[in-house]
């Protein structure tokens, strides 16, 4: 099964969970609506939409729960409550619809749903939305209009989405491109995992947790909940004291295996083999392979062969393709029509709502993401050693901070139900009243003290 993804849930809209643009269509775009914040998380593409605004003049709208690097460069920061970005879309897609600024031609040949659509999105008022999402009227209404009115917009996500109601923002960000004609307008989904994508092109379903016994390939990647599995075993080419594993195992690392690598934009690359493994150390495959014999099955494999014949996403893709690089499905997904038994794409419903824990005199912490390669704690490890600033702070509001005593660079002991965390505070402005900001952590309710 394949981790959680940003991806999940294109496929029953469009045929595919897969990015439809790929990033280097986004340096051409003249309006570009992101959420979350690639340009902290993903440098690869952070150059891409730094290219189109300073050399293309693109417009950049941006939304998230707190401003990181990509708020600094757009040209409007849509901050939404915790939990609100699927109420944000909703109010960006009344607009459109309601404006009558969608492409009615392309949503009557190429889409149904849109009378349900348009009676879901009649069933809450704008002053509505904005409460819901923490977003003024006025700025959901600029955001709406000047994303309409682009001659080349595109829609950028990350796998922020994830620290919120996925599924559900996945719904309306495909909305949103189908609206504006997704042949015309771009959907970029920028992931963090390496070869994420490849591992949803060949594996159809999504692992959801429930599983007693559970076996990792390179780490435990983000998101995956394992809470109810009594035993869990990963490969790790680096020890890197993962305590949710209770058997680690040597694995290759990239240079010492051969296969292929899928890029977060559908690029596939052979990966070949530069050194041989220590004694002792196995790739993935060959630990699968041994695994599976002992449990009295045999596995067998003929290479990139049977990977072309069997997984729809690479059929036709020849071996030596490989050699130079190849994106399946074209540079952009659906130019003749989508995936599905109709060859159109659904109009979907979503949920708004998604209520996040409730503090009760406590803060209600949320955070982002900057890497995603569990290997990266290596570095993490030494990062303060060696450049003398500190891997891991939390944000916290001015008023809160005075309330606690707590200055700009103080020590303040973050407490929930399971851990603690010792870190400098940095006092923002732009953090709300109750709320936390930590990196790299988890959505969860915490008190908080100074040291």
């Amino acid at each position: 099964m394949a981790p959680p993804s940003a991806t999940s849930g294109l496929k029953e809209i469009f045929g595919y969970d897969a990015s439809p643009l790929p990033l280097s269509e986004v340096e051409d775009a003249d309006h570009i609506f992101i959420v979350g914040d690639p340009i902290e998380q993903n440098p690869l593409a952070a150059r891409f939409l730094l290219k189109a605004k300073f050399d293309g003049g693109a417009w950049i709208t941006a939304a998230g729960v707190r401003p990181g690097k990509t708020a600094w460069f757009s040209n409007l920061f849509l901050q939404c409550k915790p939990r609100g970005v699927a109420a944000l879309l909703f109010g960006v897609i009344k607009r459109i619809v309601e404006s009558e600024a969608y492409d009615k031609e392309f949503v009557e040949r190429q889409t149904k749903g849109f009378d349900e659509l348009k009676r879901f999105l009649d069933e809450k008022s704008l002053h509505e939305i904005a409460e819901a999402s923490g977003v003024s009227e006025r700025l959901i209404t600029q955001a709406a209009d000047s994303l309409a009115k682009a001659s080349k917009p595109c829609i950028v996500y990350t796998t922020a989405i994830l620290e919120e109601n996925a599924k559900e923002i996945v719904k309306a960000l495909a909305d949103l491109a189908l609206l504006l004609n997704i042949t015309k307008a771009g959907l970029c989904v920028v992931e963090g995992v390496p070869n994420i994508q490849g591992a949803k092109d060949v594996l159809d379903e999504e692992f959801d947790g429930d599983a007693k016994v559970v076996v990792t390939l390179g780490g435990v990647p983000p998101y995956v909940d394992l809470d109810s599995a009594e035993f869990v075993a990963t490969t790790q080419a680096f020890l890197l004291g993962d305590e949710s594993a209770d058997v680690i195992l040597p694995g290759a690392c990239f240079a010492e295996k051969e296969g292929t690598v899928t890029s977060t934009d559908r690029f596939v690359q052979k990966l070949r083999r530069v050194v041989e493994p220590p004694k002792g150390v196995k790739t993935e495959s060959e630990i699968l392979r041994e695994l599976a014999a002992r449990l009295g099955v045999e596995l067998s494999f003929e290479g990139w062969q049977e990977i072309a014949t069997t997984v729809k996403a690479y059929k036709g893709i020849t071996e030596d393709a490989l050699e130079g690089g190849v994106r399946w499905g074209g540079e952009r997904l659906y130019e003749s029509g989508f995936e599905t038994e109709d060859r159109r794409a659904k109009l979907m419903l979503f949920d708004m709502r998604f209520e996040p824990p409730k503090p009760d005199g406590e803060f209600l912490v949320v955070t982002e993401r900057r890497t995603f390669n569990p290997a990266w704690s290596l570095v993490v490890g030494r990062f303060e050693e060696i450049t003398g600033k500190p891997w891991r702070w939390i944000e916290i509001n001015p008023e809160d901070a005075a309330a606690l005593g707590l200055r700009d660079g103080d020590a303040a002991r973050l407490k929930t139900d399971a851990e603690e965390l010792v870190a400098p505070v940095v006092v923002r402005r732009e953090i709300s009243k109750n709320i936390l900001f930590v990196p790299d952590y988890k959505t969860c309710v915490a008190s908080l003290e100074k040291v």
